[in-house]
């Protein structure tokens, strides 16, 4: 259970709410241009766009949940239960990756949406897990920059590339069908209708009446296109904007209990800005507001650096 948002317009950002059970090691890292990054079935990329965001080092490789490169492409996976197929053969197209290698593929390669695009029509994911102890983890992938988004799904008839209007991705079931769902919601506004059956409201407040409110991945979904597009940009700082659009869609501890156990809750909350390298953050446990910024001389590096606030 994740949300991640897009927001275009005069500055670009691109946020996600991490809802796990525990923390993963999670830290931000920044990947420099000339380390080299291995891929499985593919040449290693020796050189590449300079990557930035939230992930775990892991024997040296950095398993990224969100990021994004110096030239302004953003990109996150969330959980894609059900619906996430990763062939056991071989692909009948030009590159293979496995999944846990999406991210740095496409941000190390691309500087746009529209780069992204046209790598991922020639890329197909393969049942590659991390190491025997890191099964495959059902993913599906919400890349964006200031023209839009998209995305980027594993299903059973290949990766399938969907243009996401919403600029909102969250979990299962796929794109197509939470678009699909959010039409039935294109009646909610933000005013009130004091005319309705001629009798006076009880209440301020009242618009927007019927939006889901729930913690499911289909309300979120909901929840989160309709407060994008009716939240207002033009007096507030995008950054604190998008993180006030990500708290109406996080998840308080104790509210979500599920059959597997653990803290459920939103870990952390991340705001990108890449047209400084600035990534911003705020963990449950504290709600400060963090901001790490990758220098233009340290994405010229050769090692992996761990950045703190």
């Amino acid at each position: 259970m994740c949300t991640t948002i897009a927001i275009a317009g005069q500055q670009f950002c691109f946020g996600r709410n991490m809802d796990i059970a525990e923390d993963f090691g999670q830290q931000v890292l920044l990947v420099p241009e000339r380390v080299p990054l291995p891929l499985r079935q593919e040449t290693a990329l020796d050189t590449h766009y300079a990557i930035l965001g939230m992930a775990r080092l892991q024997d040296g490789f950095p398993l990224f949940a969100d990021a994004m490169n110096e030239h302004g492409l953003c990109m996150a996976g969330l959980n894609f239960p059900q619906f996430a197929h990763y062939p056991d053969g071989n692909s009948w197209k030009p590159h293979s990756i496995a999944p846990f290698e999406m991210i740095p593929w496409v941000l190390g390669q691309c500087r746009t949406l529209a780069e992204a695009k046209r790598l991922l029509a020639h890329t197909e994911l393969a049942a590659i897990p991390f190491s025997g102890t890191m099964p495959l983890t059902p993913l599906h992938w919400h890349i964006a920059d200031a023209s839009g988004s998209l995305a980027a799904e594993p299903l059973m008839g290949g990766l399938q590339l969907t243009e996401n209007p919403a600029g909102v991705l969250t979990n299962s079931p796929p794109l197509s069908y939470q678009l699909a769902y959010l039409g039935q919601f294109r009646h909610l506004s933000p005013e009130e209708n004091e005319r309705k059956w001629c009798v006076p409201l009880c209440s301020k407040g009242l618009g927007n009446l019927g939006l889901p409110g729930d913690a499911s991945s289909m309300s979120r979904f909901v929840r989160a296109a309709v407060l994008r597009e009716q939240a207002d940009f033009r007096h507030d700082d995008v950054i604190r904007q998008c993180f006030h659009l990500l708290d109406a869609v996080s998840v308080i501890r104790g509210t979500i209990r599920l059959p597997e156990g653990g803290d459920y809750c939103t870990r952390y909350r991340c705001c990108m800005e890449p047209q400084g390298m600035r990534y911003h953050y705020r963990n449950y446990a504290d709600n400060a507001c963090r901001t790490v910024q990758a220098a233009p001389s340290q994405m010229q590096g050769r090692e992996i650096l761990r950045l703190t606030a």
